[in-house]
């Protein structure tokens, strides 16, 4: 069933699900493959966006600001919301 945005909302609920009730024994990379795959079939351009690409690619790079162990750091909006 697709929203307004013709995005298909109901697999992204049953993946989610999945994700989550298997979260406690996921990896690291586990966990970001899943994502990773979630995100590309939502939007397959959005990971070419500056904000993800490595620093050595991305001059807008941001340090992580967060205590979270293996944090790669946020986007500037997220931070905007921890704040």
């Amino acid at each position: 069933m697709a929203n307004e945005y013709e995005l298909d909302y109901k697999y992204f609920e049953r993946k989610l699900q999945l994700i989550i009730r298997d979260a406690s024994r996921y990896t690291p990379g586990e966990m970001a493959r899943s994502l990773a795959r979630l995100s590309a079939t939502a939007d397959k351009n959005v990971i070419l966006e500056p904000e993800f690409q490595p620093p050595s690619q991305n001059s807008e790079y941001i340090e992580p600001v967060c205590d979270i162990p293996n944090c790669v750091g946020c986007p500037p909006s997220a931070l905007d919301q921890i704040a």
